[in-house]
């Protein structure tokens, strides 16, 4: 903190804005990369049936259902699922949740899921892409 101080105070007005315009941006950047592992959306789990049907886990361990896009990306080093249709599956034995998601939590919901090549076993991995690959198109 002192360093920006100390620059704001050398550095002439227009300079000393820019500087503390990108000392601003780069803060607000790793703020909001942070949540992005640590928040409550975040995924735990990924599964796809014999059918097709795909699910996720949240870290609450919400189980959600989805769609995938055509859009979704098959890569060497990743895969970027592109998801639509996320809808909230009610656990075992429960009664489905009647209310509709707000505006905020419908914004908060991932729509894409990267899955880089160290993030899962290898043999899952394989299988997960030949699936989005070829059994997609079906």
């Amino acid at each position: 903190m002192l360093v920006v101080f100390s620059l704001l105070y050398c550095l002439p007005p227009v300079w000393a804005a820019l500087g503390l315009l990108a000392y601003g941006l780069a803060c607000i950047w790793q703020w909001m990369q942070l949540p992005a592992t640590r928040w409550a959306w975040s995924v735990q789990s990924l599964r796809v049936d014999v059918f097709g049907h795909m699910t996720l886990t949240n870290t609450q361990g919400h189980l959600w259902s989805f769609k995938l896009q055509p859009d979704t990306v098959v890569h060497p080093a990743g895969l970027v699922l592109h998801m639509t249709a996320l809808v909230r599956e009610p656990a075992a034995g429960a009664m489905p949740d009647p209310a509709a998601p707000t505006f905020l939590t419908r914004w908060l919901l991932p729509k894409r899921l990267l899955i880089l090549a160290d993030q899962a076993d290898t043999a899952a991995l394989q299988a997960l892409r030949v699936w989005l690959k070829w059994g997609l198109r079906e």
